[in-house]
């Protein structure tokens, strides 16, 4: 299951898309307690999904908000894995993705002018229409003409734009280094998601590829005093480059987002994660698709 962060009341459709209530969480946890569940490492044994009914909870990213899916999962008893984004931790700032949402939604302007034209930003649709478009671009293009444009978008707004927008947005913040070791020593398995949250795609090179990968686990394995060998691939994408890397690093298991459950069948380094759906009932339709029920 895939999972982002935890809020107490979804107020904005588009920019709070990927996160769940704390009632919705509860509802999950309340069902969830039917099924075997197991850490993301020992998800690398292809047995285990034999059997029906065995499901790993994952969250994305790293953000602050996460304390508090710790707490529920603790008090359930159910293990977990959180995959951090390293170059944002213990920062004020936060995934350019969020970055790149947050200014394009909420950011004072009445337009910006990236990849060789004007956006406009005058009403809510023009934002979202300029965001869809934006965004999908931005996640197809290699590290340094993404970072050229993260850095042209940011140049067009007010310096202190983006302080302003975390502080209207907090569920956007991120875990430090210290909540990480407290999360690790409760035995939350704690895993990488990249350096940067570089997506990895065919435009994507290889050495980035590496170093988004052996940077993030090194950086996690020093901070933590712990072995990192599980991953979930940024925007849930990944290459034949990724699982080789992924592989010779010593990572057992890696996550994509494709959306359906694991099968005995696929590899430890591409496994398919199902989104969790926010409403109990789909929620519950969705795990029960999944796992073949009617």
């Amino acid at each position: 299951l895939t999972y982002h962060g935890l809020i107490a009341n979804k107020a904005n459709g588009i920019i709070d898309r990927n996160f769940h209530t704390i009632e919705q969480f509860r509802a999950h946890l309340g069902y969830l307690r039917r099924f075997r569940v197991i850490s993301p490492d020992e998800a690398a044994n292809p047995n285990v999904w034999s059997r029906r009914l065995t499901v790993v909870i994952t969250f994305d990213d790293g953000y602050k908000n996460n304390e508090i899916a710790a707490e529920l999962l603790e008090a359930a008893r159910l293990p977990w894995g959180l995959y951090v984004s390293t170059d944002v931790v213990g920062t004020a700032s936060t995934i350019w993705t969020a970055r790149l949402s947050m200014l394009i939604l909420h950011g004072h302007a009445s337009q910006v002018e990236v990849l060789g034209r004007c956006w406009r930003l005058s009403t809510p649709d023009e934002r979202r229409v300029s965001f869809n478009a934006i965004r999908r671009t931005a996640k197809s293009l290699s590290q340094p003409k993404r970072v050229a444009l993260m850095d042209e978008l940011v140049e067009q707004f007010d310096s202190g734009e983006e302080s302003r927008l975390i502080a209207e947005f907090p569920a956007f913040k991120m875990l430090n280094w210290s909540d990480l070791r407290s999360l690790s020593a409760s035995g939350v398995t704690i895993g990488s998601h990249g350096v940067s949250h570089e997506v990895q795609h065919a435009n994507q090179p290889d050495a980035v590829i590496e170093a988004e990968l052996s940077e993030s686990q090194t950086a996690i394995s020093r901070q933590l005093g712990i072995d990192c060998t599980t991953l979930a691939y940024p925007n849930g994408d990944s290459t034949e480059c990724s699982r080789q890397i992924a592989s010779r690093l010593g990572y057992r298991t890696a996550f994509t987002t494709v959306d359906r459950a694991i099968r005995p069948q696929d590899l430890p380094l591409a496994l398919p994660r199902l989104s969790a759906r926010g409403d109990p009932v789909e929620f519950v339709r969705s795990l029960l698709r999944g796992h073949g029920s009617p």
